[in-house]
């Protein structure tokens, strides 16, 4: 009974619940951003959140996975193979980053690198543990999804507002590339020209203006 009672006073091993709430798995951090993508997926029904989601956590481990390669720590593989080859699909279906927040989460992980590169795992523990090291972890992952999160909030606000989302974005939200971009831009134009000369030949012929153009829309 005081072997227990002396481990639940532990401070590593408060923190370690609070930190690893589900045991060796993922950060309470993590579990919570992933939980925000999806929340909005589910609220607007898209799957672009999704997409993003997704972006954001290959994108971070590719690059945790080739600096662990680096310092000689353990490296999964795996997730960095799968990084590798998701994360071209990943942009070009639309999953990109706000390139300004992406440059401070690139600063904090410099920051962690120059620090040792130091990662706390729920093992043994918590021995060894470094707040420091800690709260770099946290931040640049943080800001890494908050990097990918900002554009998803930025696109929102045509919600509700407009009938057809902004130049260069299809009805679902994502990137149109370039060339249908381009398209997209003109075929618009040309409907607002459209309109336009409609509206000026029922003006001319003395008919309700109003009503027809809204009908045409």
């Amino acid at each position: 009974m005081e072997s227990r009672a002396a481990k639940s006073d532990d401070p590593a091993v408060s923190v370690a619940s609070i930190l690893f709430p589900v045991g060796g798995g993922p950060r309470l951090s993590t579990i919570l951003a992933i939980s925000l993508f999806l929340t909005l997926a589910i609220a607007w029904g898209e799957k672009r959140p999704v997409l993003a989601c997704l972006a954001w956590l290959f994108s971070f481990e590719v690059a945790f996975q080739v600096t662990s390669l680096a310092f000689g720590h353990h490296v999964e593989f795996l997730l960095l193979g799968l990084g590798l080859v998701l994360l071209p699909w990943l942009t070009q279906r639309g999953a990109k980053p706000s390139l300004s927040f992406l440059a401070v989460a690139f600063g904090l992980f410099a920051a962690w690198i120059a620090a040792g590169f130091h990662v706390n795992v729920n093992a043994h523990g918590m021995v060894g543990f470094d707040p420091a090291a800690e709260a770099l972890n946290e931040a640049t992952k943080t800001l890494w999804a908050v990097a990918y999160l900002v554009p998803l909030l930025r696109s929102a606000g045509w919600r509700g507002l407009s009938r057809e989302p902004p130049p260069g974005v299809d009805a679902e939200g994502f990137a149109l590339d370039t060339e249908a971009a381009d398209l997209d831009a003109q075929g618009r134009d040309l409907g607002r020209g459209a309109s336009a000369d409609l509206a000026c030949t029922h003006a001319a012929s003395g008919e309700p203006v109003i009503g027809r153009i809204v009908g045409q829309e």
